[in-house]
């Protein structure tokens, strides 16, 4: 799947695609919960409030996968 096919899907067939990803972190900040997961050449990011779905991105951008690896230290 790429990128731009995952951004055409509609909310639910992104959660569901998510699901599928491999596992890259997970991080707290601000109340909120955010896991990481990466499909294919791109990653999708969760953000959950209480287990809660709050939102979602997808993005390519590795500078954005640093708060997964400060969390990890």
């Amino acid at each position: 799947m790429t990128h731009y096919q995952f951004k055409m899907l509609d909310e639910g067939e992104q959660i569901g695609a998510f699901g599928h990803g491999v596992s890259v972190g997970e991080y707290r900040a601000d109340g909120f919960t955010f896991e990481c997961r990466q499909i294919d050449d791109f990653y999708v990011e969760y953000k959950k409030n209480e287990n809660h779905y709050v939102d979602m991105r997808a993005f390519r951008n590795l500078d954005l996968l640093q708060p997964y690896f400060d969390s990890n230290e």
